[in-house]
């Protein structure tokens, strides 16, 4: 599950243009993993940032999901 994403848009990519993408684990702390994020075009860095997610169980986190109904 997201938790938070912190993301910098530095440069246009034209259209059509192959865009590569990595992340990198930089922190596990608890129940969380920090990743750094960036995208590259031909030419140059695209794009930055930092997501960070919640390690979950699912088990528990279905039923909670279920539980709201819809």
């Amino acid at each position: 599950m997201g938790i938070e994403i912190d993301i910098r848009h530095l440069a246009p990519t034209p259209v059509g243009q192959t865009i590569h993408c990595t992340a990198r684990v930089i922190a596990v702390e608890g129940g969380k993993v920090s990743f750094q994020i960036e995208a590259r075009d031909a030419h140059e860095v695209v794009l930055r940032g930092l997501h960070k997610r919640a390690v979950i169980r699912l088990d528990s986190f279905r039923r909670r999901v279920n539980s709201k109904g819809g």
